[in-house]
């Protein structure tokens, strides 16, 4: 699971242009984390579109998904490491 992770990383940033020792955009994070959070959160994974992506800290992107109208929340979220691209941890909010 871990190379492919890794992997996928690398095609994105083979694809857009960069190293992955260099600064994410938000279009690559998700490129990276959507996939993941479909396969681990099938049910929901459509209904929390659009999906955005943030730096926070300086070490990580937080993913989250938009809730839908008219609910009192909870979406897909991750945390992805900048410059790896990898995801540290995928939860679900209620």
């Amino acid at each position: 699971m871990k190379a492919s992770k890794l992997s996928m990383c690398l095609v994105v940033a083979a694809i857009t242009g960069c190293s992955p020792s260099s600064r994410l955009t938000e279009k690559q994070v998700l490129a990276v984390a959507e996939p993941a959070m479909k396969a681990k959160f099938p049910a929901d994974f459509d209904a929390n579109r659009p999906y955005h992506a943030e730096i926070i800290d300086g070490g990580a992107w937080w993913v989250q998904g938009t809730p839908p109208t008219n609910t009192m929340g909870g979406t897909a979220e991750a945390l992805v490491q900048e410059g790896s691209g990898k995801i540290l941890y995928m939860w679900h909010t209620r």
